[in-house]
């Protein structure tokens, strides 16, 4: 099964392609996608940019399941708003790509944390993949990192 996890902000989109098995993953394809800075930007132009990306990141990876990096805060502010729109507009851009991903799932911290039954207080999500064979091939971006964590918590 090829797993696709997403870290996406404001900024960037951060997306890793994870295959093999929890103990035994292989990371397949990673990349970070940086959003257009132009001031005279529409937020709706900037939408349909995430659209356009993310259509173009599954189209190539062809993914079984897609998984993103949701909010972790119960306090909500501008930038996380715009997080929100985002996440809708990947459900869209994947749907629309293949109807067999109408279901994506967004998971937080504590739930990554649960999954691959890490029990210590989380410093670096590098922490997560000591001794696995992804450590090696471990990107320094936090944010790619949460979104190899996001898939490998897919893999069986």
């Amino acid at each position: 099964m090829k797993v696709l996890g997403f870290r996406f902000s404001i900024n960037e989109i951060d997306y890793a392609a994870l295959e093999g098995t929890r103990s035994k993953p292989v990371l397949k394809n990673k990349g970070i996608e940086k959003s257009p800075k132009k001031k005279n930007y529409k937020r709706s132009e900037i939408l349909n940019w995430y659209y356009s990306k993310f259509k173009e990141i599954i189209g190539n990876i062809k993914p079984d399941f897609i998984i993103y990096k949701d909010l972790d805060s119960q306090y909500v502010g501008i930038k996380d708003i715009q997080r929100c729109e985002i996440a809708g507009v990947l459900f869209l851009a994947a749907i629309h790509y293949d109807d067999k991903y109408k279901t994506i799932y967004g998971i937080k911290t504590s739930q990554i944390k649960a999954s691959l039954n890490y029990r210590r207080k989380l410093q670096l999500f590098s922490d997560l993949f000591k001794g696995s064979p992804v450590e090696k091939e471990l990107p320094k971006s936090r944010n790619l990192q949460e979104a190899i964590a996001c898939a490998l918590c897919v893999l069986k």
